[in-house]
């Protein structure tokens, strides 16, 4: 008997990881040279007011998150457990609640940005009209931000990923043209900036038609009842922790600067400059790999495929530590290369980055880490947890762990980030341990299981005829040998070796030439599931009386042994479910 591997599931996080990752990359470059371009066309004022409107920016991005992200990891969970009304439902409330929140909150800062500058700029007055025309011109990206990025994670979790990259980075990239334009020749200052945004990502919309155009996309607009507004506690169960990531780095920032100001002056907030910008560099691997993770795990999840989630958790960790090792090793060998790229070759302002470039450094792989947990048990469902996370890691214990090492050893204090990683990584197996001796959670993952009595048989073969033919007297052999009646058994083998050949003859175009064969016997269901990574073919739409073929024939015959056929498209992947009772 041929056992289970991770070949399709291993195949395709490979495929959504570079165009996620490259997509990231986009977003962080292009975030730099706008600040460049704000800093040299326009004056260090403007630049300042830039970086006094960040908790804007951090606001934004928190109800952005609690509704994109949230939204894509329930709704793939419902692609997975093949219900389409409620993976739709979902899609519809996500995006549609994202934009109405978004547009309220984009009505309350535009009417508000005169105070709100005031608050923010704190006692430099002579800021306050360039935060004001800064907001007042950005105030309405929100619904075009959410609108555009929530569309592009749909289309990667549906398998379209590298589409999915090309927005934003196509919108990022008007941006930086608009914005100069903007600023450089029609001398709109630092409202050139914000209009520039917020028109890039009406551009992003635009980019976006011909993906709602299509008929073959995997999420539609349908038309919610009163009731099923309730789902909306679904999506926010789901993205809760990345929006929280948000706000406790927005609050983090505003201590961690007073701390980082008063323990080593303005040279510490130098090396926190160059130290925020490095680390981007991280975020881009440990942020691509959590939007690879989150749509494969939910739907993987939803399936209760716990293999291919086991797979791709192992996938993504092990990208996630080779990229924070290799980085922090690089920043630990060449701190004073780094100060040079950002124009430090002050002797007292090196002396303080040296330290705090290295000791930052260790942070790297415990942070990547971590990050790959709170993703990963957001998208399993487990939200308490997952928002446990960035509350305890990104506020609190950092703040403690900085602010205590600043008074021991003001140098000392770049390392209260490694601490609070490892402290995090200890309290979550702490609390998992727990976790496990009050459920029936398994593992460090905490999966939750099925029904104890049930049996699985869950295979991998080579995507050839002969394979497929050999299959058929497996299954009825695993099926027999657990009590199923033989006349049953031998119906489950037709379908098993239907379904097989005919993706082994006509299913084209499958990239890792394997099909993952799953049997599960549970109670009075005996459930067939069978996937592939060929070209879109549904068994559900085959018109068996109108067409000829073997292929048509196949269905025709498994249409006639199974009970219920369902099929779902998500990951890029062919899902058939037939269960016989």
């Amino acid at each position: 008997m041929l056992n289970r591997t991770n070949t399709l599931i291993n195949n395709k996080f490979r495929a959504f990881l570079i165009p996620t990752i490259v997509s990231t990359a986009a977003l962080a470059v292009a975030s730099v040279i706008d600040t460049i371009l704000v800093g040299n066309l326009l004056g260090e004022a403007e630049l300042a007011a830039i970086g006094l409107s960040g908790p804007f920016v951090f606001a934004l991005n928190a109800i952005a998150l609690l509704f994109m992200i949230g939204g894509v990891i329930a709704a793939s969970a419902a692609k997975g457990q093949m219900d389409e009304r409620k993976a739709n439902l979902l899609f519809t409330l996500s995006i549609s609640g994202g934009v109405l929140v978004l547009l309220i909150f984009g009505v309350a800062v535009f009417f508000l940005a005169e105070p709100i500058a005031r608050f923010f700029a704190l006692d430099e007055g002579n800021l306050v009209p360039f935060i004001t025309d800064y907001l007042q011109t950005v105030a309405f990206s929100g619904p075009f931000v959410l609108f555009t990025l929530a569309l592009s994670q749909y289309m990667r979790a549906e398998g379209h990923v590298r589409a999915s990259a090309v927005i934003p980075i196509v919108a990022n990239a008007a941006d930086l043209v608009m914005g100069y334009v903007f600023m450089a020749y029609m001398d709109m200052g630092i409202a050139g900036a914000g209009l520039s945004t917020t028109l890039s990502y009406v551009v992003g919309v635009l980019l976006t038609i011909p993906y709602l155009a299509s008929k073959q996309r995997a999420f539609r607009f349908i038309l919610p009842k009163l009731r099923e507004l309730a789902y909306y506690l679904s999506i926010f169960k789901a993205g809760i922790s990345r929006s929280l990531n948000a706000l406790a780095s927005m609050l983090r920032i505003v201590i961690l600067n007073s701390i980082i100001l008063s323990a080593l002056g303005v040279n510490g907030m130098t090396a926190m400059t160059v130290i925020t910008n490095v680390t981007s560099l991280v975020k881009v691997i440990v942020g691509g790999t959590a939007d690879t993770l989150a749509p494969i795990i939910s739907t993987l999840n939803g399936e209760r495929d716990f293999f291919g989630v086991r797979a791709s958790a192992k996938a993504a960790l092990k990208v996630v530590v080779i990229g924070c090792v290799v980085t922090a090793i690089s920043c630990i060998a060449f701190p004073e290369l780094i100060g040079a790229a950002f124009g430090i070759h002050d002797a007292d302002a090196l002396a303080v980055l040296r330290p705090a470039i290295r000791l930052y450094a260790l942070c790297f792989t415990p942070y990547g880490i971590v990050n790959v947990m709170q993703n990963f048990f957001a998208a399993t469902g487990r939200a308490k947890l997952s928002s446990f996370i960035p509350i305890a890691d990104d506020f609190v214990y950092v703040i403690v762990f900085c602010f205590a090492l600043s008074l021991i050893n003001a140098n000392l204090l770049w390392l209260g980030w490694f601490f609070a990683e490892t402290l995090t990584i200890v309290s979550v197996l702490i609390i998992g341990a727990r976790v496990r001796r009050r459920s029936d959670a398994q593992g460090v993952l905490l999966l939750k299981p099925g029904n104890p009595d049930e049996r699985v048989w869950d295979t991998t073969i080579p995507a050839d005829v002969e394979s497929a033919v050999n299959l058929s007297e497996q299954v009825i052999g695993f099926c027999t040998s657990n009590g199923t009646p033989s006349e049953l058994a031998v119906r489950v083998g037709i379908a098993v070796e239907e379904v097989a050949v005919n993706i082994a003859k006509y299913g084209g175009n499958n990239r890792s030439n394997a099909i993952d064969i799953l049997v599960r016997i549970d109670a009075d269901v005996l459930t067939l599931r069978i996937r592939d990574d060929g070209q879109i073919f549904s068994p559900l739409e085959v018109n068996t009386a109108a067409e000829d073929g073997l292929a048509v024939t196949g269905i025709a015959v498994l249409r006639a042994i199974a009970g219920k056929i369902e099929y779902s498209r998500q990951l890029g992947f062919n899902t058939t479910v037939v269960s016989f009772v």
